[in-house]
């Protein structure tokens, strides 16, 4: 490396990539790239870094691609691996990817990250996605690949060596980016970390709308959440003797009408019979009305505060956006038009473009990655059972002699919501550090420290630092919690539906 850092990069060209500029940051502080909702959830706009060389680039992969690229080198201590961030919802600009950027950065990655093709959005817009189907190409999966081999290239013309190992860090769509690297393009990363993927992302969509219709039709509010949930977690610890708290693992059993109302009443604290029947419907997940085939499982009881989620100004959650600027084209598509067999089958080409729900990975196992996945078991918005099921599903296309814990382990994660660290929950763990020891040295992760945060930890940060005090917990991979084995249930590939529609009425 030149006594000038940017020396090392003059004149780099590479098809495809325009725009490139390059900037040091020595301050102390500085502020990512759209990081105006940190304000909004009380976190410090600006952050500590050490110092870096900032490199921005634009991506044209395509007449109507615009990817945005950043690309961040330490300028003292790397620590020879490059990282990249994954994004989530439709595209959250960098506000997602610095999350997972500044703390890698921090101990000494190379970092690289991308908006995905479009600006920042807010809530679940898609709207960019209207008849911009390149558009939704490069969300889908060609930003995040443009990204990694620019990122790699820079690396390497920036250090004169490549990088030694490469991991990719994602949850939520984020997850789901993760786990398309190691299903389309296994050798790009040495490790992944994939947080609640959001493996079948268009049958989640449909899920996200059933639930809403369902609550809608029934009048459940988000007034009543808190009671479901108080019910459920008492069931839950009447059922599990051994650690009777809010972070023991889902009730094998919880019938809402434990709390149903009697005749004469209607109150937060109690469900009417048509509200009973929606929570169960809720738990059940999307079935085929056919046949009864689970198209995508449901969540958890004890998961019931996320619920409000797909209440309010955006009913159906991620659901209508998919349907109306990806799979019709029609702006005007709403919840009342939702057909439960016609969605399914309509949303199939678009389900192949985006899903990751592949599971094959004996290219990945091959080359030798390594997987870490994670999920909350308090996750409403990205369901946990998907992630069980899942992993059944890849061991079920492993050869005779091959164990999926040899290169996949999914940490099932109690009291954890989406993604965050907030205080309900074990949410702070370093899934990073247990990554690079699989994937340098063979040691596989038999469990995590893991902790309830004092204060708000946005994702990235809660999974690849240390946990702070206090009093931790250890987690440990499916089919374990809390150091017990748990049922298998769920954990085969049936049941596991990719792209086929279910049956018409």
């Amino acid at each position: 490396m030149s006594t000038d850092p940017r020396d090392a990069l003059a004149g780099l060209s590479v098809p495809g990539i325009a725009e490139i500029t390059a900037t040091l940051v020595t301050e102390g502080t500085f502020t990512p790239p759209d990081a105006e909702p940190y304000e909004l959830m009380g976190l410090p706009r600006d952050v500590e870094t050490p110092p870096f060389y900032r490199v921005q680039a634009v991506a044209k992969p395509s007449a109507d691609s615009h990817i945005n690229i950043e690309i961040w080198l330490p300028l003292a201590d790397w620590n020879g691996r490059f990282c990249q961030a994954g994004n989530g919802g439709y595209g959250r600009g960098f506000f997602v990817p610095a999350a997972f950027m500044i703390p890698a950065l921090r101990r000494g990655y190379a970092v690289a990250g991308t908006d995905m093709g479009h600006p920042r959005t807010t809530g679940y817009d898609a709207s960019w996605a209207l008849h911009h189907p390149e558009k939704v190409v490069d969300w889908a999966w060609r930003a995040n690949l443009v990204t990694a081999e620019f990122g790699k290239l820079v690396t390497a013309r920036f250090y004169g060596r490549e990088p030694q190992k490469s991991y990719f860090l994602g949850c939520s769509d984020g997850g789901r980016e993760a786990l398309i690297f190691a299903q389309r393009y296994p050798a790009m990363f040495d490790g992944i970390l994939a947080g609640a993927p959001a493996i079948s992302f268009t049958s989640l969509a449909l899920e996200h709308i059933a639930h809403a219709r369902w609550m809608s039709e029934s009048n459940l509010t988000a007034a009543k959440l808190p009671a479901i949930r108080k019910a459920a977690v008492a069931a839950r610890d009447a059922q599990d003797e051994a650690a009777p708290d809010d972070l023991t693992a889902r009730p094998y059993t919880f019938d809402p009408a434990v709390i149903a109302c009697t005749a004469e009443e209607d109150s937060p604290s109690c469900l009417t019979p048509a509200q009973v029947e929606a929570v169960r419907r809720i738990y059940a997940g999307v079935t085929d009305p056919a046949t009864g085939a689970v198209i995508h499982p449901g969540p958890y009881p004890g998961s019931e505060a996320e619920w409000a989620g797909l209440m309010g100004e955006q009913p159906g959650g991620m659901g209508p956006t998919l349907f109306q600027n990806i799979v019709y084209g029609d702006s005007g598509w709403s919840l009342a038009d939702f057909d439960l067999a016609k969605d399914f089958a309509a949303k199939r080409e678009a389900a192949a473009l985006i899903d990751a729900d592949n599971p094959d990975l004996a290219a990945f196992n091959a080359r030798g990655g390594k997987l870490l996945m994670y999920h909350g078991l308090a996750d409403a918005a990205v369901i946990p059972q998907r992630s069980i099921d899942y992993l059944g599903a890849v061991a079920s296309c492993l050869p005779a002699g091959q164990k999926t814990d040899d290169f996949v382990r999914l940490f099932l994660v109690p009291g954890m919501g989406h993604c965050i660290a907030g205080a309900d929950g074990i949410a702070a763990f370093d899934a990073l550090s247990a990554l690079e020891q699989w994937t340098e040295k063979g040691i596989a992760p038999d469990s995590i420290q893991g902790t309830r945060p004092e204060q708000f930890l946005f994702l990235g940060y809660n999974v690849t630092a240390a946990p702070p005090a206090p009093a931790s917990s250890l987690l440990y991979p499916y089919p374990k919690l809390g150091g017990r084995i748990l049922s298998a249930e769920g954990a085969s590939a049936k049941g596991f539906v990719r792209n086929d529609a279910p049956s018409s009425n």
